[in-house]
């Protein structure tokens, strides 16, 4: 915490320091060096952040934070690096907003974009997992949200599928992984996953799920073994297990929001990735990611509210719902009443042949009221 109000005091000098930002003296304006000159840029104004070019033909304004994370920011400097610290320390949400003093539009906006930087980052090469010897586990599970947080998971239901290594390999702190989000379980989706994720000579773990049988074939690449979930977590002959997998996804779960469990489950899955490829240095991983990634816009511009989207969607469900609901009501009224009326003519009978009808008095009385709009 100390560190972190050092650093919002002066948060340009902190930028330039690490190298997310160049020094004023080292600056070059960038409108010239799309026309192939060098042009020095100097202070706008008094207290300006802004530069403005040297070159008589330019004068153009820009800044140093153009092209960052940064560009463009309205909460501060200070304010911007408080939220990507604690975002990816792990703070909820709320105590966020308590700590900055922002609203909370300004902190989820940051706190998305803070994610969605940290996943440009993902090491491709982490992602590759086995190899000659090596035993991988592979099972599918199903994120979902859960009504009021508690009972059945209920909402939108996503599979997730996914491989670990069952051993820590020497020289590395953490089992590698890789876990993505897939339309449905067939051997057509899982297949090429498994070839783009997996070495060949890696010994498959799985489950006795269908899409996995043609691992078993000779030539497949990959030594398969299967545990049969519905006698034994175990089996007893060799010794195969998902027990690995199956506790990354509980760990998963709880790591990742009950409310974000349909909604953005994508890009909380692949921030939680890039966390634990970088566990043991992430503050020097944000700040390459801050250093490495480039922005063609600011975050300001692209900020698109997907919380708000979300709500109305949901608020659009449930009316849709409310007015079928009202219609299969009223067609049940409908229904019952007509049941009433043929029920009270067979009870009276048909009229004697050429005999008056009921009189006004001996017709059965049913009010059907105003027509229903449907």
């Amino acid at each position: 915490a100390e560190e972190l109000n050092d650093i919002c005091t002066d948060p340009y000098r902190w930028l330039e320091s690490v190298g997310i930002i160049k020094s004023q003296s080292e600056y070059r304006c960038p409108h010239c060096a799309k026309a192939g000159f060098t042009s020095k840029c100097s202070s706008a104004g008094k207290n300006s952040k802004q530069l403005k070019c040297n070159k008589s033909m330019c004068k153009k304004k820009s800044s140093r934070l153009d092209g960052t994370f940064f560009a463009g920011c309205k909460i501060g400097l200070d304010n911007a690096i408080r939220i990507i610290i604690y975002t990816v320390a792990g703070y909820e949400h709320q105590k966020i907003v308590q700590a900055t003093g922002l609203s909370k539009d300004s902190v989820t906006h940051y706190m998305k974009y803070t994610r969605l930087l940290c996943i440009e980052m993902i090491k491709e090469e982490d992602t590759v997992i086995g190899g000659d010897g090596i035993e991988v586990e592979i099972d599918e599970s199903k994120f979902a949200k859960r009504k009021y947080n508690r009972g059945h998971r209920v909402g939108t239901k996503e599979w997730v599928f996914g491989g670990i290594e069952k051993e820590l390999q020497e020289g590395v702190e953490k089992r590698k992984y890789f876990a993505l989000i897939v339309q449905d379980r067939s051997r057509a989706t899982l297949e090429p996953i498994i070839r783009r994720h997996i070495r060949e000579g890696s010994t498959v773990i799985s489950d006795f799920w269908k899409a996995y049988d043609w691992m078993s074939a000779e030539g497949s690449g990959y030594t398969h073994l299967k545990v049969n979930h519905s006698v034994t977590y175990k089996d007893p002959e060799t010794g195969a297990c998902t027990n690995t997998i199956e506790g990354k996804w509980n760990g998963m779960k709880q790591d990742i929001p009950n409310k974000f469990k349909g909604a953005h489950l994508e890009m909380h899955l692949l921030f939680k990735v890039w966390k634990d490829q970088n566990c043991g240095d992430m503050f020097n991983a944000i700040i390459s990611a801050l250093k490495e990634v480039e922005y063609t816009t600011t975050v300001e511009e692209a900020y698109e509210d997907p919380v708000e989207e979300e709500v109305v969607v949901h608020r659009s469900e449930e009316v849709v719902r409310a007015a079928l609901q009202e219609a299969e009501n009223k067609v049940a009224s409908l229904r019952e009443e007509l049941i009433a009326i043929m029920t009270a003519k067979a009870l009276v009978g048909p009229p004697p042949q050429g005999g008056p009808l009921l009189s006004a008095s001996a017709r059965p009385s049913v009010g059907f009221g105003a027509p229903p709009s449907l």
